[in-house]
């Protein structure tokens, strides 16, 4: 039997001082453990919901023109990029889509570890680097509280003279240790040649 009031009308002087003390326990466990159950569980289902609301998998994908897989300043984002996590299953736990700053978030569904998956990163757009602020297209997270970056580069944005010079290694036969004018000395010989990209004409 649960009793509301508190103390219990059988919480006396007079039953404390029954001589079954067993008795007087079992009945002040009747009316607490009840209630403290209930208190536990609903603790328990209100931290697991708080939790899950605020699973979050974050992140950005970023333009890294330097290639060193960090966001340096000046670096935008890139828009756009679809971002999905996989359950270990193969089933889609999530998906975003990078805004106009490069930041997406989304809300896994299901249990942790997670495949995040980066797709439509744009025509001539490519992973760039891995480093410290940057993974690649394909990375794992191990909670549903995560953060996932990338940096991706331009291809035609690559900065290249109409005509760059080109250097050509020459292996030449001989010693290169030997002094000039002994035979077999390869000393004097060069060893790399430089020339433009559009250069014509016949190799010595």
């Amino acid at each position: 039997m649960v009793h509301s009031a508190f103390p219990p009308k059988w919480l006396t002087q007079s039953s404390l001082s029954e001589t079954s003390t067993d008795l007087t326990l079992a009945r002040i466990r009747a009316w607490f453990e009840p209630k403290l159950v209930a208190r536990i569980c609903f603790v328990v289902i209100y931290l697991a919901g708080s939790l899950m609301a605020q699973a979050q998998i974050t992140g950005t994908v970023f333009r890294d023109y330097n290639a060193n897989g960090i966001r340096d300043a000046g670096e935008p984002g890139k828009n756009d990029v679809v971002v999905k996590a996989f359950l270990s299953s193969g089933a889609v736990a999530g998906n975003a889509t990078t805004d106009a700053n490069g930041a997406y978030s989304l809300a896994p569904s299901g249990v942790a570890p997670f495949r995040i998956e980066f797709t439509s990163i744009g025509t001539n757009y490519f992973e760039g680097s891995a480093g410290p602020g940057s993974g690649t297209s394909v990375q794992f997270v191990y909670t549903a509280n995560a953060k996932a970056d990338l940096g991706v580069y331009n291809a035609t944005e690559i900065f290249c003279k109409p005509n760059p010079q080109v250097a050509v290694p020459c292996y030449i036969n001989g010693d290169p240790l030997k002094d000039i004018g002994t035979p077999g000395s390869a000393s004097v010989q060069d060893a790399l040649v430089w020339l433009a990209y559009n250069s014509q004409g016949t190799a010595p």
